[in-house]
């Protein structure tokens, strides 16, 4: 069984084929280097910056005969350079917090209505299906003519139709003729799930609420959803009658700058001051549901907590899964723990559509200030980690049955919290680490432009500031 930690990796479980680091590359002695600097008593020194380079250059080095190490890394830090550990645990959002949220950002309800799929909305699906089926055979009894539509050409069986169209009518028979309304004057004590909700005013709003996450958006829509610009530049060019979405996309008008002024007074108005923004991006608020429409168009911002004012990356990411951290009882990971996270849609009216996830509660301040590792011995860490983890086989190491020429380039490095599970405890420390952004070059060939898009997950080496450790999430939950 894995055992719970926040350390990885023996050198000693890699392949026979990695060449041995000169000084070891991670922390595994199952040791108190953490604890200890954490429990730390304050010293003269302690009130002491950790001040860094502001960036880090090697020339391109082999690490073997087929794989090399670049490095031209922006570093960033804290400006003040003080690193402050923070103990945060889990917890549920309670009916009262999720019912306070809605009553801010939607006013006064007088009714609630739920938004279980009716009868007569299942019967419009499964006859949408036999239209398509029927549309289908008669292109196909017509000899298959290319009539320039982009369609499905897969032809279910006699007997897949027939176990569709029993598990539709088996939906149908259970579902509610309509979806019941009930008067209310407030929000508290909601039911957990998805509701409409009729306001006095005349307005819409969709609540859900749930123990790990709360969705309240101005909308009379059952389903609402954001569409990011992203999805949209992909997906734009391609017709699919199944998915609406790119056609009823509509232009953000509104500056990244107005929106930012009102996000800053509502994070505020609603309690998640000590959040910053992580992400921004240009995005719509679409739904299909009771009709298929954009109902807004602003700025869709993510953030996370950040009481220290540490910086952000502004890009997703997370442990690279593709580096070979270990295997067996020996091997140690970061049990994965939901991100706490705000969305907020800001249009030209204001909020618009608010998620909360992942909720945490911060217990307390663990070390104002901790003892980080001299970058001298982080450059180690990390080239002797990449000569250690990265895999020699495999879609990477290979093209056309001969081992590539494999070279790595670190360009960036961004000193973060990242959440680690506390030692012997389901509570959790918000540790300073390094997250080392690079990219894969094989055989001189750029892998993935991860760099270039700040939309798409970067996978990432992660080593604890604080002792050396690589840090990796166990994707086993």
């Amino acid at each position: 069984m894995k055992r719970i930690s926040v350390l990885l990796v023996l050198l000693l479980v890699l392949c026979a084929c990695v060449p041995t680091p000169e000084t070891e590359y991670v922390v595994n002695k199952a040791d108190n280097t953490v604890e200890e600097k954490l429990n730390a008593a304050s010293t003269e020194n302690r009130d002491q910056k950790e001040i860094f380079p502001e960036h880090w250059t090697e020339e391109k080095t082999p690490i073997d005969d087929h794989l090399s190490l670049f490095i031209d890394a922006d570093l960033i830090t804290k400006e003040d350079g003080l690193y402050p550990v923070y103990r945060t645990k889990t917890a549920e959002i309670t009916s009262a917090e999720a019912g306070k949220w809605a009553g801010e950002i939607l006013g006064t309800p007088e009714s609630r209505t739920g938004t279980v799929t009716t009868k007569e909305q299942l019967q419009k699906e499964m006859q949408r299906y036999l239209d398509q089926i029927a549309a289908l055979q008669a292109w196909i009894d017509a000899g298959r003519p290319d009539d320039g539509v982009d369609r499905d050409e897969y032809m279910p069986s006699q007997e897949e139709q027939e176990e569709f169209i029993n598990s539709y009518m088996e939906m149908i028979d259970k579902a509610p003729e309509k979806n019941d309304s009930t008067e209310v004057s407030d929000f508290q004590n909601m039911p957990k799930g998805g509701f409409v909700y009729t306001m006095t005013d005349g307005s819409s709003g969709y609540v859900y609420s749930a123990e790990d996450c709360v969705i309240v958006a101005k909308s009379d829509a059952a389903d609402p959803y954001l569409y990011y610009s992203y999805y949209y530049e992909e997906e734009k060019d391609d017709y699919d009658p199944d998915y609406p979405w790119p056609a009823l996309w509509k232009d953000v008008t509104l500056s990244r700058e107005d929106a930012e002024a009102m996000l800053k007074r509502e994070i505020e108005r609603l309690g998640f001051s000590d959040f910053t923004v992580t992400q921004a991006t240009t995005a719509n608020l679409l739904c299909s549901s009771p009709t298929k429409k954009s109902d807004a168009q602003g700025w869709a911002f993510k953030l996370k907590r950040n009481p220290a004012g540490y910086p952000n990356a502004g890009v997703p990411y997370e442990p690279s899964q593709a580096l070979q951290y270990g295997s067996g009882d020996d091997f140690m990971a970061n049990p994965h723990v939901r991100d706490e996270e705000v969305e907020i849609l800001i249009d030209e009216s204001g909020l618009r559509f608010f998620v909360y996830s992942g909720k945490r509660e911060v217990i307390g301040l663990e070390n104002p200030n901790v003892e980080l590792l001299p970058f001298e011995t982080v450059k180690e860490r990390v080239k002797n980690a990449f000569a250690s983890c990265y895999p020699r086989d495999g879609f990477r190491a290979y093209r056309d049955g001969e081992q590539s020429n494999v070279t790595l380039e670190v360009y960036e490095m961004l000193l973060t919290p990242f959440t680690i599970r506390v030692k012997n405890s389901e509570e959790l420390y918000e540790m300073p680490c390094w997250i080392v952004f690079f990219d894969e070059y094989v055989n001189d060939r750029r892998m993935a432009g991860r760099r270039d898009d700040p939309d798409m997950m970067h996978e990432c080496m992660v080593i604890n500031a604080v002792d050396g450790s690589i840090v990796h999430t166990e994707w086993n939950w």
